[in-house]
């Protein structure tokens, strides 16, 4: 293969990799409410209760940069507690208190280990400017009922203007 995808699996390949879960709603009702608090815990920044509801090793992404990139090491990627914490709380002092997300769909796997959310989010920043953006946010859970990975889809450009983060290396 070319490009550098070799050892990479194939869209058709992971479908048929796919095995059937167990619908859980039991794990799921778990995971409504874990999913709450986490977001809760963030829209009120507070780090305490966020970092209570992380795994030991959870990861956060953020997979489409403003750099252009997709490629490994060229978006934003966190994993474990610390590094995960020390992006929140800057995020949180960036952000002005008015964070939160607005006509959101949410989807749980049969098992309960998996959501997808979309929403729109809105906020004055610290700085006074206005921010709008629209995101996908897929986030996994533990056997121990703890955030495990937090994936962040949403419109890089908007999301570095308002942060003052470079783009595509010219700001």
């Amino acid at each position: 293969m070319s490009g550098g995808l070799a050892g990479r699996t194939g869209l058709l390949d992971a479908i048929d990799a796919v095995t059937d879960r167990p619908d859980d709603p039991d794990q799921r009702r778990r995971t409504t409410q874990l999913i709450r608090k986490y977001f809760a815990a963030l829209f009120g920044k507070d780090a305490d209760a966020v970092r209570q509801l992380l795994s030991d090793d959870v990861l956060t992404e953020l997979p489409f940069s403003e750099s252009g990139r997709v490629d490994e090491g060229y978006f934003r990627s966190f994993r474990g507690i610390e590094e995960v914490m020390a992006f929140w709380t800057t995020t949180f002092t960036l952000e002005g208190d008015d964070s939160n997300l607005y006509d959101a769909e949410i989807t749980v796997s049969g098992d309960g280990r998996v959501v997808f959310l979309e929403a729109f989010g809105h906020t004055t920043m610290s700085n006074g400017h206005d921010y709008r953006n629209r995101y996908v946010i897929r986030v996994t859970v533990d056997d121990d009922d703890k955030i495990a990975t937090f994936r962040e889809y949403y419109n890089p450009i908007v999301s570095a203007r308002a942060f003052g983060r470079e783009i595509a290396s010219a700001q």
